[in-house]
């Protein structure tokens, strides 16, 4: 049986798109008026991750405080970014930018877990 760091290397890549929607529609359903998203990126904890940020219309800023974090997202190039989190949590962040009329509505959230039930969240995907 693989160990779960062999089988998140099987699994190397996977992409989020990112849109605006209703923020009432979030709170709604449960979220943080503001600050929640719909769908929120998962990774593992304690595993340096790799993100690629780039953005398809404007010059956004994609940041994570808790993780001094910030990294611009601009058309036509697309930025590096390694994330870790040591331990188990749910980071929120922003777009860090004034980037248009909606640039408020514009959350970021990572949730990060145990490895070994990221590999399951993974595989599950497929």
């Amino acid at each position: 049986t693989p160990s779960s760091r062999e089988s998140a290397e099987r699994i190397s890549c996977y992409t989020i798109d990112s849109y605006i929607e209703d923020q009432q529609e979030t709170f709604r359903k449960g979220g943080y008026r503001l600050l929640d998203v719909d769908n929120r990126m998962v990774a593992p904890a304690d595993v340096q991750i790799t993100a690629f940020v780039r953005s398809s219309d404007v010059l956004h800023s994609f940041a994570l405080p808790k993780l001094l974090i910030k990294v611009d997202a601009i058309p036509g190039r697309i930025n590096r970014l390694p994330i870790k989190a040591s331990q188990c949590s749910i980071i929120y962040g922003q777009c860090s930018e004034i980037c248009g009329v909606n640039h408020r509505f514009i959350p970021i959230v990572i949730e990060f877990i145990p490895e070994k039930y990221f590999v399951i969240w993974l595989e599950a995907l497929n």
